[in-house]
C-alpha cells in the first residue's frame, strides 16, 4: 500500500500498538513494505482430531466446520 495513503497510517499505526515504537523505526525505512491481506478461508488446528475448516470473509467462525477425515494419501 501506498506510504502517503491513510490504509498505510492506520496499517503502521496497529503495529506500533502492538510491538512498540521499533515499527515506527522500519516503516522509515526505503525497502519496508505494508500488504494487506483478506484472506477468504483455511484450517484452525487446536489438537489431535480437532482440525477445523474456516469458510467465510472475516475468518471469525462464521463458516466453520469439523474435519473428520482424517489423513489421505497423496493421489
Amino acid at each position: 500500500m501506498p506510504v502517503d495513503s491513510a490504509d498505510w497510517d492506520v496499517g503502521i499505526q496497529c503495529l506500533t500498538d502492538r510491538h512498540g515504537d521499533r515499527i515506527q523505526n522500519l516503516s522509515q525505512l526505503s525497502d519496508f513494505k505494508l500488504f494487506k491481506l483478506n484472506p477468504i478461508g483455511g484450517r484452525y488446528v487446536k489438537g489431535f482430531g480437532k482440525a477445523y475448516q474456516i469458510d467465510g470473509g472475516s475468518l471469525a467462525g462464521e463458516g466453520l466446520s469439523h474435519l473428520r477425515d482424517g489423513h489421505k494419501k497423496r493421489a
